[in-house]
Formats: structure tokens, sequence, C-alpha cells
């Protein structure tokens, strides 16, 4: 009988453990933690666009997106000329890059890789680079292949490169802090230079201080995201859909 007791005592015994174990409350699960500032909030307008040209200087690739005056300069009431608005898609890695440009439904396809450029643009645009002449028997020629010139050439409607968006985002005047925003899950915090041109950086306040958005009046507007990825599109096309300058494809 002792023996029966004190295997029930001990079944009891387990059975109230057990509940108050069942009954516990779980233990919390840790809160994310949020991203960790990296301090440029807390620096002079002039030092956050310093530190964003850095960071956009040293990152191995990025891509702009968008829509810009090209050349554009504002007298306080408007434009003071009235260039045309561009917009692009250019994905850049160092000094080289792909993508596009265009003014209304004339476009242009730019690839840039080593000592070669390779266009592929409407006639329209070509005419400004080599004529109307030559654009006209160029596109009759090609057949919708690339056309490849000197990577030197200066070709119009082809200016998204690394050094033109760090000219976009240096300063030209009186810089001061804006308001913080959120650009595309980004926590940024404005910077405005109040030149010519009146131009709104948006510079991330977490992680690298990449800038991710410039505004301008009007309709002009960039986005700048993808850092750090590698392109494929930054590659020759086929030699078979290339066309020289000088030569009739085969």
């Amino acid at each position: 009988m002792r023996t029966i007791h004190a295997v029930t005592a001990l079944a009891v015994t387990a059975a109230l453990l057990g509940g108050c174990t069942s009954g516990s409350s779980p233990s919390p699960a840790p809160a994310s933690a949020a991203p960790a500032s990296n301090g440029v909030a807390d620096l002079s307008a002039s030092a956050i666009l310093e530190r964003a040209r850095g960071a956009l200087a040293t990152a191995t690739s990025f891509r702009v997106r968008g829509g810009v005056f090209h050349d554009a300069i504002y007298d306080g009431q408007g434009r003071g000329e009235d260039p045309q608005l561009w917009s692009v898609d250019v994905r850049i890695a160092g000094t080289d890059a792909a993508g596009w440009t265009a003014i209304g439904a004339s476009k242009q396809e730019s690839i840039i890789v080593g000592d070669k450029r390779y266009l592929r643009a409407s006639e329209q645009i070509l005419a400004q680079t080599v004529g109307p002449e030559r654009a006209r028997a160029l596109t009759r020629e090609r057949g919708g292949r690339w056309v490849t010139l000197p990577r030197r050439q200066r070709v119009f409607g082809d200016f998204v490169t690394a050094a033109y968006v760090d000219g976009l985002i240096k300063p030209k005047a009186t810089v001061t802090k804006g308001a913080g925003k959120v650009i595309d899950g980004i926590p940024a915090i404005a910077v405005i230079d109040s030149g010519r041109t009146p131009t709104t950086v948006y510079v991330a306040i977490t992680g690298e201080p990449y800038p991710v958005r410039l505004e301008r009046a009007e309709l002009e507007g960039l986005s700048f995201t993808e850092f750090g990825v590698a392109f494929p599109q930054i590659q020759a096309p086929p030699a078979a859909d290339v066309v020289g300058p000088g030569k009739k494809p085969a």
C-alpha cells in the first residue's frame, strides 16, 4: 500500500508541475534590431553631401532611373533655357555602363565597355551624333544592329555616367538640411542646394550613406538603386549584332 501511495503522490506532483509548465507564458521573441544609424543625420548639410559623394565614388556599381532636363539652368521663375526632358535608365559599373536615354518616342540604347561604345538609336537621335545623311544610311544598313563608336566620341543624349551623377549632387551654392523621408524603404535625410538649379538630394542615414534620390523643379527626379549589384547587361553585344561606323553589315 505504501508503494501505491508513493507512486500516486509522485504522479500527482508530476501532473501539477506539468500543468504549471504548460500554463506558463512563452518567453517573448527578441525584438528585431532597427538598422544602425550611419551618423550622417548629425552632420552639417555640406558634410552629408561630402559623405554621399564619397560613398558613390567607392560603389562598385549602381543604377540611375528617372527624368532630368539635361543642362537645364533655373532662373528662380522656371527654367531659363528650354531643354527637353530626358527619361533615363542606366546601370553603371566604374567607367563602364549600359542602359538607355530617351526624349519622348526617340530612344537610344548605349553600352560602354573598355575602349568601345555601342549605340543603338533612333534616326533622330543618331543624326545629332553622326549627321543626318549618315544617320539615314546607318538606319537602313544596320537592321536593328548596334553601331560601334570610339569610347571618347561625344554622343548626343548619352550623358549618364558616374561623373555626371557626382556633378548632380555636388553642391553649387549654400546647402541646408531638410526633413527626413523614407525612400523605397530606406530612411534618408534631405539636403537642399539653393543654387541656380535648385536641387534636393536624399542621403541614406543607415548603411552606406548613398544618395538614393535627387529631385528638382517640375518633372525632374532620379532614383539611385542597386548599389554593388553585378550587371550582366554591361557587356559587349555579339559581334554579329554590331555594325562599324564606316562599313555595312555582312
